[in-house]
């Protein structure tokens, strides 16, 4: 039956950490949106080999010279710095960090990192504060994601939609939903 290859990936996919050959071993957005003195949230996931790694974002338009902003430890799965946080969510292998309270200094680019022997990994993540606009229709008390097209998200929302934007290949390889046609006779 079609609804065979959504529920395996119901059942695989969503499941938890991803530790095939195939994925990468870090993966994020590459731009975030966020109004001026709300919050914005990014999420980056992981391969399970790297469960017990140091997480890390710093921030700087080179990988190579990028200064750390707030990371993780071996031990522990939460920090917080200032108006910003990191959660390591180890059972999901994926990490979000929160800047809150936007100031239009923080616009920039940002790297989420892994703290690896010999070479870490890092993807940028551009951060946008944007001015003038309202985040009412965020129903999230502290905070917002702004997607592409101005719409809103809960940050509950970030995580799946985070998921599905980055998983696009395996979500377009499944096969279309049945559709029903109407006909005017």
């Amino acid at each position: 039956p079609w609804f065979l290859p959504l529920l395996f990936c119901c059942l695989f996919c969503l499941s938890g950490c991803s530790s095939g050959l195939a994925a990468p071993a870090l993966t994020g957005p590459q731009e975030v949106s966020g109004p001026l003195g709300r919050s914005v949230s990014v999420l980056c996931d992981y391969q399970k080999q790297y469960q017990y790694h140091e997480k890390y974002w710093c921030r700087g338009a080179d990988w190579s010279s990028c200064k750390i902003v707030i990371q993780s430890t071996e031990s522990d799965a939460e920090r917080k710095r200032g108006r910003i946080s990191l959660t390591d969510n180890r059972k999901l292998c994926s990490f979000t960090v929160t800047m809150e309270n936007l100031t239009l200094a923080d616009a920039g680019i940002y790297w989420c990192g892994i703290s690896k022997v010999w070479r870490d990994y890092g993807v940028s993540v551009k951060v946008t504060v944007l001015q003038g606009v309202s985040a009412s229709t965020c129903y999230v008390q502290d905070g917002c994601v702004l997607g592409r097209g101005g719409f809103s998200l809960p940050r509950s929302t970030q995580s799946l939609f985070s998921w599905l934007l980055s998983h696009s290949a395996i979500l377009s390889a499944l096969p279309s939903l049945p559709t029903h046609t109407r006909h005017s006779w």
